[in-house]
């Protein structure tokens, strides 16, 4: 997929001179300036780097690895960046976190992420809002998500939401 099709915009549009960073989230702008700034100083190879593009058509977020490559022109030494679409890698990781949960835990990980609170949780399962603080707690650190948004954004990714 092309840098093009991958933000929404057509090939043209791109070719015009638009900034790359117009299209990099606000989330990901400083650690690609660092990996940046790191690799103008060194010249060492360094490791992907995984960031979040902006769609131009529904401003969604996509995860990408960019990979940076020092290339030499007769004018001037320039850097190019490699995009590799990192979706459907997102995608099998969420699910296979989520299959990981046991029977209670998907139950309480879709109702919380359907915005249920605690409290209503309990109620509906006949368990104490402890317990279901406790299973939250898990299955936060079972899916790897440090924050409710992240939980969420990871339940789609599951395709559970």
């Amino acid at each position: 997929e092309t840098f093009s099709a991958l933000v929404g915009v057509d090939r043209d549009y791109v070719m015009r001179g638009r900034e790359f960073l117009n299209f990099v989230h606000a989330d990901s702008r400083e650690p690609l300036n660092e990996r940046i700034r790191a690799l103008e100083a060194s010249c060492k190879t360094l490791p992907p780097l995984e960031i979040k593009l902006i769609r131009s058509t529904d401003k969604s977020a996509i995860d990408v690895e960019a990979s940076f490559i020092r290339a030499e022109s007769d004018i001037e030494e320039e850097i190019q960046v490699v995009l590799q679409d990192i979706r459907d890698r997102r995608e099998a990781e969420a699910r296979d976190r989520f299959e990981r949960l046991s029977k209670r835990e998907h139950q309480i990980m879709r109702m919380v992420v359907s915005g249920e609170t605690s409290k209503v949780i309990a109620i509906h399962l006949g368990i104490s809002p402890k317990t279901v603080e406790n299973h939250r707690v898990r299955i936060m650190k079972k899916m790897d998500s440090p924050s409710l948004a992240e939980l969420i954004r990871k339940a789609r990714f599951a395709r559970i939401l």
